[in-house]
Order: C-alpha cells, then sequence, then structure tokens
C-alpha cells in the first residue's frame, strides 16, 4: 500500500510534490494523503539530493497512481521518465514504481521523451535551422529542442531553410552603405527597403559593413557592423534601430578594407557586395587640392579595390547611388570593374526605386531557385 506526502521544497517556491513510499498494511488507506503536518521522516528523507527539473508547475495536480499502477511499473531505478505526455515522475531506488512525480505547467510544457523532465516546447517537431554555416539541425519529435547539428557535404552550405545546397546556389551579400551625416535624409527609406528583402530571400546571407566609424567623421571599420550569416536580417534592422548618421564619406579607404578583408568576409566562396552611398568620397587625399587630380586618384584606389574583388575573391559589387550628389566617376569605376554587366552605378531616386533596385541584384544572385 501507497501513502503519500506533499512537502515544501527548501530553496524553491512553495510547491506540492508527491512523494510515495511504502507503509504497513494497517496504515493509511491507499491513496490517501497525508498533509504537511503528517507523514514521516522516511518520506522527507528520500528527496536529499535529488535533482529536480528546471521547471515545476504549481497549477495542476496528477491523478495519484494507485498500488496496483506502482505494481505495473518498470523503469530506470532513480531515473526520470513520463507518467504521460504532461506528467514527470522519478523512478524509484528498485525500478518499479515512482518515487515522486509532478505535473507540467498548462499550454507551455510538456514531458520530453528524451530525459523524463518537464520541459518547455520551443519548436515545430520536424523543423529545420542552420546550426552553422555548413551544418543544420531538426527539432526533436516532442519539440523541446534539437538534435546534435548534422554536418552538410563538401561544398556545400546551410541555406536559411536549415537545407544543404551547393555553396554556389547561396547568394552570400554585405550590404555596404554610407551612414554619413547627409544619409539621415534617407535613412527611413535606406531601412524600409532593406526590410523589404526580408523572408523573400530564403538562399541569400547577408551582412552589414558602414562606413564612417560611428561617431568619427572619416573612421574606417575593421570588420562588419553585423556579420554574414543567415539570420543576420533582424540584427540589419535592429542596427538601423539603434544608429543615425553621422561624419564624412570616406568611401575609398573603407572599401579598400574591405577588399584586404574579403577573404576572412566571404571565406572561398565569393559573394556580393551591394554598395549604397549619396555621395562622393570626402575623406581621401585632402591634401590634394586640384579636383581633376584629386577625382583622379580616388578612382584609381577604387578601380583596384574593385577588381582585386572579383578576381582575387570572386566578389562581384553592385553599386546604388541613392540620391546621389557627388562625382559620378567614382561610384561608376566601382560598377565598371565590379564583375557584373554594369558599368555604371544604378540610380534611385525614391524609396521603392530604391526597393526595387535592391531587389534586382538579389533575382541576379539567385543561381539555384531549389535546394
Amino acid at each position: 500500500m501507497l501513502t503519500s506526502l506533499a512537502l515544501t521544497l527548501g530553496g524553491c517556491p512553495a510547491e506540492k510534490v508527491f512523494i510515495y513510499v511504502p507503509v504497513p498494511a494497517d496504515s493509511a488507506a491507499s491513496g490517501d494523503l497525508l498533509g504537511d503536518a503528517g507523514g514521516d521522516a522516511a518520506a522527507v528523507s528520500h528527496l536529499d539530493g535529488a535533482e529536480l527539473p528546471g521547471d515545476l508547475d504549481t497549477g495542476g495536480s496528477a491523478e495519484v497512481p494507485t498500488t496496483s499502477d506502482a505494481s505495473q511499473i518498470v523503469c530506470t531505478p532513480d531515473g526520470w521518465y513520463c507518467l504521460d505526455d504532461f506528467t514527470s515522475a522519478k523512478c524509484n531506488s528498485t525500478g518499479d514504481g515512482h518515487a515522486e512525480y509532478w505535473d507540467c505547467t498548462p499550454g507551455v510544457e510538456i514531458c520530453s521523451i528524451f530525459d523524463g523532465r518537464c520541459r518547455e516546447v520551443i519548436c515545430m517537431p520536424g523543423d529545420k535551422k542552420c546550426a552553422s554555416d555548413n551544418a543544420y539541425t531538426v527539432c526533436r519529435p516532442d519539440g523541446t529542442g534539437y538534435l546534435p547539428p548534422t554536418v552538410c557535404g563538401e561544398d556545400m552550405l546551410c541555406n536559411g531553410q536549415g537545407t544543404c545546397v551547393l555553396a554556389s546556389c547561396i547568394g552570400t551579400v554585405l550590404f555596404v552603405v554610407d551612414v554619413s551625416g547627409s544619409m539621415g535624409l534617407h535613412w527611413d527609406a535606406v531601412k524600409n527597403s532593406v526590410a523589404s528583402l526580408e523572408g523573400n530571400n530564403p538562399f541569400a546571407r547577408f551582412g552589414l559593413w558602414t562606413f564612417p566609424t560611428t561617431g568619427t567623421a572619416c573612421g574606417v571599420n575593421g570588420s562588419p557592423a553585423v556579420p554574414i550569416s543567415d539570420t543576420a536580417m533582424p540584427d540589419i534592422l535592429a542596427w538601423f534601430d539603434t544608429n543615425l548618421p553621422y561624419g564624412q564619406t570616406p568611401l575609398v579607404d573603407s572599401f579598400q578594407m574591405i577588399a584586404s578583408n574579403a577573404a576572412s568576409l566571404f571565406g572561398a566562396d565569393g559573394g556580393a557586395v551591394v554598395l549604397l552611398s549619396d555621395g562622393a568620397d570626402t575623406c581621401a587625399y585632402t591634401n590634394v587640392l586640384d579636383p581633376v587630380q584629386n577625382s583622379a586618384l580616388k578612382v584609381a584606389d577604387l578601380t583596384q579595390a574593385a577588381t582585386s574583388l572579383y578576381t582575387n575573391h570572386d566578389v562581384s559589387t553592385y553599386v546604388i547611388g541613392y540620391q546621389y550628389t557627388g562625382d559620378p566617376a567614382q561610384l561608376d569605376a566601382i560598377a565598371a570593374n565590379g564583375g557584373t554587366d554594369q558599368q555604371t552605378y544604378t540610380e534611385a531616386g525614391s524609396e521603392q526605386e530604391l526597393a526595387n533596385a535592391l531587389i534586382n541584384v538579389l533575382d541576379d544572385l539567385k543561381l539555384c531557385l531549389q535546394p
């Protein structure tokens, strides 16, 4: 015959945990519950050192098993298992019954088939996501977590849908955005246009590089504001929400920095740069006062950087001028040497034109439409 004792666990909120211990036949009747003031010391000591699940439900009360119920249980001594989908139990030391049990939080948890504990449901069973650039993972059958990652094959990457595809099928895109003070007039338009790409390009991986460095006039970043990944878009949009345009336009130095870091940014599989600016460089060669010579020096540097990206790293460059009011030779130099079929930069005069220009770039990169 079994009886039970409701305890308040030290160090935890007041919760009732039902503990089942054998008692003589002339004691309490089967299934009777003893109050907090009743019970015996043996029942209390049974929990000493027991490892409890992270989340305990205080709202429910599972049906108290009868003696015949307990006698049919076979389990690993002192291990955890599920009485049902919503009730977690700990096996007793003899492996023929449960020493304690509790309900999972209604509508939030279930009893996990993997460890017998009450666990929060965090994903849809069978759903896949990327665990890294070249591995994916699958949601467990009970929805309480993800299975160990599976590595993709050689020359394959994980796309935004958690599927391994050939690396050449994934558009790897680094947005290079002019965030100088003059871009303040266009800030919402730029963000909205970038946001329009979210969810419509499951095969693309995005990153964000900005210039100048936040809070400086002509500072140059040495790393991206948001690294390239298949889950970067929310972070990119958040960056626009938490930063405002400032400073001048160090286009030459920034583009040279990107070319120097192309191997670490894009890896061996290449990708694309999408440059967006509303003005020409205002930071390089400030000591060269002759405007013709000044422009020639900047054009030469930008040509060399764009050529290096394409020939040495298989990175194409698309150039968009948003309400551009600078020296067109600078953006044209990048466009003509960026490895695309464009010889001049793409002009966008409105938010819709900017969104369309970005969409056209992504369409150009979609080499494989199916995994």
